[in-house]
């Protein structure tokens, strides 16, 4: 875990988390985009379709799917930073999977709902 990146001389817990943030906010710009496109070319919001919203729904499944494993590759990297795995040694995969599922419940059943959602319902 105390591996660095040559280049930027940044630890592999650092990259992670600025790559993270990254995709992250790339996909906000887009999934925004892409609203305010449909919003705008739809006289009616609700009852007319618009290519992008099928189209988008391609890109946006992985990404969900994508991010709950970026969600907590930055949790257990902050694990690491925050020192608490200094003195007992590093947490089993098992039980930082666990303490995370418990802390982000609710972001996980966000994404999780999503890729449900859009992949039952491709509009």
């Amino acid at each position: 875990m105390s591996q660095t990146h040559p280049g930027l001389r940044w630890s592999e817990g650092d990259a992670v988390i600025v790559s993270a943030r990254l995709v992250s906010s790339i996909q906000a710009i887009m999934a925004s985009s892409a609203g305010y496109i449909i919003a705008t070319s739809c006289k009616d919001i609700v009852e007319d379709q618009h290519w992008l919203t099928s189209s988008y729904i391609l890109f946006a499944v992985p990404y969900f799917v994508y991010d709950i494993y970026a969600m907590f590759m930055c949790y257990w990297y902050k694990l690491w930073v925050k020192g608490h795995e200094v003195d007992v040694g590093p947490k089993p995969l098992g039980a930082a999977l666990s303490s995370y599922l418990r802390r982000e419940f609710l972001m996980v059943l966000h994404h999780v709902v999503m890729v449900t959602v859009c992949s039952l319902f491709p509009w």
